[in-house]
């Protein structure tokens, strides 16, 4: 759908955003009193914000929606979700493929929504200024996330990566030549996450 990245990848990617994820929160602690400090007379506490408002980039569209459904549901909260442009047609099959699963198991109606229709900037920002959104989790490119934070709204952003990495002097060179030719390959490269340059250490 989105023309970029290779299929069995994204095979991957969504298959751990679907079981590793899942993993991740299953029987963990969602409400309530999660942690009291009583040294520092601190409590944690776990409560829902109503809606949480997902921005989905065309990298990772399908892995993207699946792990902000299965955080939203696990806090407690409903999601609407809003996908790239050219990510619509994917987003709007996950969408019936979630909606379906959680009908099956007696979910709430609407629990988890979607804009089905090509989206632009100004529909964007209508939704994160919305007032019944509680938070905004933002993944896309700078712009969208540095509006997302600029929304008034609580807001989680996952922006450009494309981090340098430092080869250090005592690094194992096989390794770290077989790790960065890995990550920078997975998908053709549109994860966020993979090497964008490398820093070497002169001795090396």
């Amino acid at each position: 759908d989105t023309g970029i990245g290779n299929a069995t990848d994204k095979v991957a990617k969504i298959q751990f955003a679907c079981d590793a994820v899942l993993r991740s929160v299953l029987g963990r602690k969602a409400e309530g009193v999660l942690q009291e400090t009583g040294t520092k007379h601190v409590v944690e506490i776990a409560s829902p914000v109503g809606v949480v408002f997902g921005i989905i980039p065309v990298t990772n569209p399908v892995s993207t929606i699946v792990f902000k459904t299965l955080i939203s549901l696990k806090s407690r909260n409903a999601l609407v979700y809003s996908c790239h442009r050219d990510a619509i047609h994917v987003g709007n099959l996950v969408g019936e493929l979630i909606r379906s699963a959680l009908t099956r198991n007696g979910a709430p109606d609407g629990l988890v929504q979607w804009v089905a229709n090509r989206t632009d900037r100004r529909k964007t920002a209508g939704f994160m200024r919305h007032p019944q959104v509680g938070i905004i989790l933002a993944t896309g490119g700078p712009s969208i996330v540095e509006a997302a934070y600029k929304s008034g709204k609580p807001a989680i952003g996952v922006g450009a990566g494309n981090a340098p990495v430092w080869i250090c002097a005592d690094a194992d060179l096989a390794v770290a030549a077989r790790g960065v030719v890995q990550s920078k390959s997975f998908d053709n490269g549109v994860i966020c996450g993979s090497e964008n340059n490398l820093v070497v250490d002169a001795t090396v």
